[in-house]
């Protein structure tokens, strides 16, 4: 198995100097951030775990930090379910990250700490909400 070394010098090519950051991430001089290989299976594996998780209506979830969805550690109430929901597929959305989602969850949250707004969402890029983090 290589160093590390030789993974973050194959990456970046003998270029920027490389910074090992959280999760095994490399991050180079130019803030491209790779992901190391292994660390990559290792994460999909978890991904394919909760792919089909299920949530309950009432259930506060929030949504996972490495999924690009915003709102991170904020509590979003699950308000309906439909467990059977289709693939939904963009008209121009060849190559979109959002085409063929599957928005089974319904859930409602505050938008800019004033507003309380709702909206289908994929459960898998969801986790649940154990409740503020800081005190």
């Amino acid at each position: 198995m290589p160093s590390l070394d030789d993974i973050m010098a194959e990456i970046i090519g003998g270029g920027a100097k490389p910074v090992v950051v959280a999760g095994g991430r490399i991050k180079s001089e130019d803030y491209r951030v790779t992901i190391d290989k292994e660390v990559q299976a290792m994460e999909l594996a978890e991904f394919a775990r909760g792919y089909r998780q299920r949530f309950q209506v009432g259930q506060y979830i929030t949504p996972k930090p490495n999924t690009g969805t915003k709102g991170a550690g904020l509590p979003h109430l699950v308000v309906e379910v439909n467990p059977n929901a289709e693939p939904v597929f963009l008209q121009d959305g060849n190559g979109s990250m959002r085409n063929g989602r599957r928005n089974e969850i319904r859930v409602a949250t505050y938008v800019d700490d004033e507003t309380i707004t709702m909206f289908w969402v994929e459960a898998v890029d969801y986790e649940p909400w154990t409740g503020p983090t800081e005190v």
